[in-house]
């Protein structure tokens, strides 16, 4: 008869919870006929409880890179995002006439979100480079604060198809006025609901999200031995989610349409069409890091590197509103302070004393 056992030196601490701060794991077993190894075992138990006791596995089998190596990857990342970040920000208050339209008064908030959990992953790569490991409270706090801001990136990304839906399908039931005042009141919704997200993440004791230093990831603080994921995000994600795939589905079909059949074949500006591939782009990279975590992609855990794409795609989440916006928004690119910089480089000053401009295609 082939059996395993593992055995576990656990302690159990007053909530009748099991935390990834508070055991320590051997594992033994037996097998008279097939021999199954060891590493068949680890992999076997790190499939089901692998969020749970990474930090307590044989860090020689499960690390491909060291904490520092992640952390400064980490760092770089965060603080190059949370450059651009800034720039955009400036861009903005340099052509304070971009809030008049709806979308990019959107597109600022969505973006104060995003500044929020690049502030986290910066304080996260600290922590990871320094290997502090005792500082459990902290570390829940942020990726609570993270869960909550990731949330109202949904939220923002919804809001913002909806306006876009609303232009390419005129709709005439309400003025202008009143369109602006609703998605103002849609905005204030977008911050109370990450709001009361993030108080409840931290009431809820058994939702609440801590960093592993091994896997560098974000896991539950709360074991499961049932090996079943905690749910409460996905009340929230897939809603938002679902709703903006609909829009998308829905704007997309319109627009297709009308470039298909319609006599006049210029309906939408160019920008207006570059505007509503940003907002589809954002959603594509929640909806690729969503579907990574679910392993509907490919499988994380049986790979060395490619599971820690999800935490390098929850990094890069902060950063997907405001690279968009560079890469399809002129009038955001054209006002940055280095767009400017190098704009004044390609002066040429003449004999005769005029200054001729060399045109840049950007």
């Amino acid at each position: 008869m082939n059996y395993y056992n593992y055995n576990y030196d656990l302690d159990y601490n007053m909530s009748s919870n099991y935390y990834n701060s508070n055991h320590n794991m051997s594992h033994y077993y037996y097998d008279f006929d097939n021999n199954i190894t060891s590493q068949y075992l680890n992999e076997l138990f790190e499939e089901y409880y692998g969020d749970y006791f990474d930090d307590i596995l044989s860090p020689s089998s499960k690390k491909s890179f060291g904490n520092v190596t992640m952390g400064l990857i980490h760092l770089f990342l965060s603080l190059f995002f949370m450059i651009l970040q800034i720039l955009v920000f400036t861009s903005f208050y340099s052509k304070r006439r971009l809030f008049n339209r709806t979308c990019f008064e959107i597109i600022f908030n969505y973006g104060i979100i995003s500044f929020i959990q690049q502030i986290c992953h910066i304080i996260t790569s600290i922590i990871l480079i320094t290997y502090i490991m005792e500082i459990r409270l902290v570390l829940s706090f942020i990726g609570t604060l993270l869960t909550a801001s990731y949330i109202g990136n949904m939220a923002f990304i919804l809001l913002l198809t909806l306006n876009h839906f609303d232009i390419v399908y005129n709709v005439k039931f309400l003025n202008d006025y009143l369109k602006k005042i609703i998605y103002l009141y849609g905005i204030i919704l977008c911050y109370i609901l990450t709001v009361i997200i993030f108080v409840l993440l931290l009431l809820l004791s058994q939702c609440k999200k801590s960093f592993n230093f091994f896997s560098f990831r974000w896991v539950s603080c709360v074991v499961n031995l049932s090996g079943e994921n905690n749910n409460f995000e996905k009340y929230f994600t897939f809603p938002l989610l679902s709703g903006s795939l609909i829009l998308q589905v829905l704007i997309f079909t319109k627009i297709l349409f009308l470039r298909c059949y319609a006599s006049k074949k210029t309906i939408f500006t160019t920008d207006e069409l570059k505007i509503i591939l940003h907002t589809f782009l954002c959603f594509l990279t929640i909806s690729i890091l969503e579907l990574t975590r679910d392993k509907v992609i490919f499988q994380i855990r049986w790979t060395k590197l490619l599971k820690y794409v999800p935490h390098i795609l929850f990094i890069i989440l902060s950063v997907s509103n405001s690279l968009f916006v560079l890469c399809f928004v002129r009038e955001i690119r054209i006002n940055m302070p280095f767009y400017k910089y190098f704009m004044n480089k390609n002066k040429i000053s003449t004999s005769d004393g005029s200054v001729k401009i060399t045109k840049t295609y950007v």
